[in-house]
């Protein structure tokens, strides 16, 4: 019995071994995994309202509703040019436009999570972007 015993605690004392030498890469790898999710979550807002801004360039409007994860949206306009700022957790990402957008009610937003609804249109030189939020 004293040897069934032995064995379980050599087995025991490996696993543990075992579980402290990987839990640093494990840790690791499973914060590079969130911060994709966290770009790729970031990216396809940030796509689904540059679609909606690109059907409105030459004029009209669109409407659709989207997934936020919850974004801060910031909006500079430099020259001629609009510079639009996605900032979610620990990613970001900007987008340039050869036009004037405008958010509505003004250039800083934080979007919670949540379904949006999107609203482009275009009026006169600039595009107004609004955001309503659907369900959250």
């Amino acid at each position: 019995m004293s040897e069934v015993v032995g064995k379980a605690l050599v087995l025991a004392l490996g696993i543990a071994i075992l579980v402290v030498v990987l839990s640093g890469p494990v840790s690791e790898m499973m914060g590079e995994l969130a911060a994709e999710g966290d770009e790729r979550m970031l990216s396809s807002f940030a796509y689904e309202v540059d679609s909606c801004i690109l059907a409105v360039i030459d004029g009209g409007s669109t409407v659709k509703v989207v997934f936020c994860p919850g974004v801060n949206l910031t909006v500079l306009e430099e020259g001629g040019c609009t510079r639009m700022t996605y900032e979610y957790r620990n990613s970001s990402l900007t987008l340039v436009y050869p036009v004037r957008v405008e958010l509505r009610p003004g250039p800083n937003l934080s979007i919670p999570k949540a379904q949006v609804r999107v609203a482009a249109r275009r009026d006169g030189e600039r595009i107004l972007l609004d955001f309503e939020v659907v369900k959250g």
